[in-house]
């Protein structure tokens, strides 16, 4: 008796934890759409962060200040800037001198990675991430550059939060303010 018990409990436990939805029959409808709370709860909006641009008066030194715009707002993982803003003269990512999140060296790279919603290779090959992003409500990113550039203002970015990667435009480095010697 104690096993048929311990059967029944068992198997309506088992029952009870799962997450698809069945008709009365027992069978599961081909037309469910089935949503989990873990991407829901995951999602972002390019309207969750306010982004703010400064740029030093040689045009080396560019400060993005991300913020929560809504307290729901997930946490950032990565922020990506695309250089590709003057053709061949452009800033690269070999052009970059330092770079610091919150006052901490960042983690910077000059590729996506792979397993991300993001694809900024898609748009450009000539880009910035700012990865691995500390939990904050609030994110400064400094990047500073071997020289001045020009203020682009409608260059595109990627913000990775949760399981979404949204795109916007925003104000980058464009062409150099002065030749190379």
């Amino acid at each position: 008796m104690k096993k048929i018990f311990l059967s029944l409990i068992v198997a309506l436990f088992t029952i009870s934890c799962s997450n698809e939805t069945t008709t009365s029959n027992g069978e599961t409808p081909s037309n469910t759409t089935a949503t989990s709370l873990k991407s829901v709860n995951s999602t972002s909006n390019w309207g969750d962060y306010n982004i703010s641009v400064s740029v030093s008066t040689d045009g080396s030194v560019w400060t993005y200040t991300i913020t929560r715009a809504l307290t729901n707002a997930k946490n950032l993982s990565h922020f990506i800037i695309d250089l590709n803003n003057c053709g061949g003269e452009s800033a690269t990512f070999g052009d970059i001198i330092g770079a610091t999140v919150n006052g901490f060296p960042a983690d910077l790279s000059p590729t996506e990675g792979s397993g991300t919603t993001c694809n900024p290779q898609a748009t450009t090959t000539n880009f910035v991430k700012f990865g691995s992003l500390p939990a904050a409500t609030s994110w400064t990113l400094v990047l500073t550059l071997d020289r001045g550039y020009e203020t682009f203002t409608t260059a595109k970015c990627w913000l990775k939060a949760g399981t979404s990667c949204n795109s916007g435009l925003i104000p980058a480095p464009g062409c150099p303010k002065e030749a190379r010697c």
